[in-house]
């Protein structure tokens, strides 16, 4: 990601495989100082601190620039009229 920043993502229903989305875009890279996000999501999810790292561990935060989305589950259905 570092030489090239283009990337996909795709999730899939484990309950329907039809059912998908698939985003492409590019990411962008920064280091976690501080353990920031890490600790922020820990608080939000696990309500405690997340546990040490390994020594000389480094996080990374990769955020994603969506810009094109495909799937079936990426097309809202509209509901039927009554």
């Amino acid at each position: 990601m570092l030489r090239d920043p283009r990337v996909s993502v795709t999730v899939i229903d484990s309950a329907d495989p039809e059912n998908y989305v698939e985003l492409r875009g590019r990411v962008s890279m920064t280091t976690d100082v501080g353990r920031r996000l890490d600790t922020q999501l820990s608080w939000k999810y696990d309500g405690r601190d997340p546990g040490e790292d390994r020594p000389g561990a480094v996080r990374v935060v990769v955020r994603m620039a969506v810009e094109k989305v495909t799937g079936y589950a990426a097309h809202p259905v509209s509901a039927p009229e009554t």
